[in-house]
């Protein structure tokens, strides 16, 4: 089974909690929607986060994790990621706990979504494979533009699945787990360091299973990363805009279990993320 974990930052560093609101019934509507019931989601926030109604499957995870900083101004570009995979890490390992010997985790980030027969997919296949996406869509939120993104998992969090007996912290202690265990479940780019990209473990999602959602007020807490995200846009990962988007009255396929609004999205992306019904 197919684990998703959310991680959301904390309260007092999010600009905009309307539009992460937003995100998140995105999201829910996307895991919502899955074509199987091999899944479980774990949503890890502060006690106090606000949340959407959530599907049956999706568990909240309150915790009371402070920030390393509530301000990533004036510090080190190396600290600053340090700190970044630390908060994230320590959620993540949160939800992490709610998987089982035998489980696949997939981190999400809360602002992305995934493809409807992924979970199936994933069920249908050995449970000891590591999946990467290297192929996904790339969305400037709010806009008319989507297109077609490559190498997807060296840019994008939510583009991983891999066992859960493969991560540092399987064999730590679950109530003390080292940097080096938090650090990894942190930063997506770790992993490899252990389980070489290309070696025997890795295996490509043969479909575009990742919505990778950016540019919008809450993409980014620092100058350090709009500039590796106007570097992403400027790239050769940016393929192509996708149609021309027409009014989207019926949403996503389930939006009543939700309550989600329909957003632009090119009607070919949107059924294969959410069925030919939506």
């Amino acid at each position: 089974m197919i684990v998703f974990v959310v991680p959301i930052r904390h309260p007092g560093m999010v600009k905009d909690t309307a539009h992460q609101q937003a995100c998140l019934r995105d999201l829910l509507a996307s895991f919502a929607n899955q074509t199987s019931d091999a899944w479980k989601a774990v949503i890890v926030g502060n006690r106090e986060q606000e949340l959407p109604p959530l599907p049956p499957q999706v568990t909240f995870q309150p915790v009371d994790f402070e920030p390393e900083v509530m301000d990533y101004d004036g510090v080190a570009l190396q600290d600053m990621w340090r700190m970044i995979r630390l908060d994230k890490g320590r959620r993540i390992h949160a939800g992490f706990l709610h998987a089982v010997e035998g489980d696949q985790v997939m981190v999400v980030d809360d602002d992305d979504l995934i493809h409807r027969d992924l979970a199936g997919f994933v069920a249908d296949n050995p449970s000891d494979r590591f999946w990467f996406v290297p192929r996904g869509y790339f969305w400037e939120d709010g806009t008319r533009r989507i297109g077609l993104m490559n190498r997807l998992h060296k840019h994008c969090g939510s583009s991983l699945v891999i066992p859960k007996s493969a991560f540092l912290a399987t064999d730590e202690p679950a109530d003390s787990p080292s940097e080096a265990a938090i650090s990894e479940l942190g930063s997506h780019h770790l992993i490899f360091e252990r389980f070489p990209e290309n070696g025997s473990n890795w295996h490509p999602v043969p479909f575009r299973a990742t919505i990778y959602r950016v540019r919008h007020s809450n993409a980014s807490m620092t100058a350090a990363s709009d500039e590796r995200r106007r570097a992403l846009f400027t790239s050769k990962a940016f393929r192509k805009v996708v149609g021309v988007l027409k009014g989207l009255r019926r949403g996503f396929s389930g939006d009543a279990r939700v309550g989600i609004a329909p957003f632009p999205m090119p009607a070919r992306v949107r059924r294969a993320f959410f069925g030919a019904r939506a």
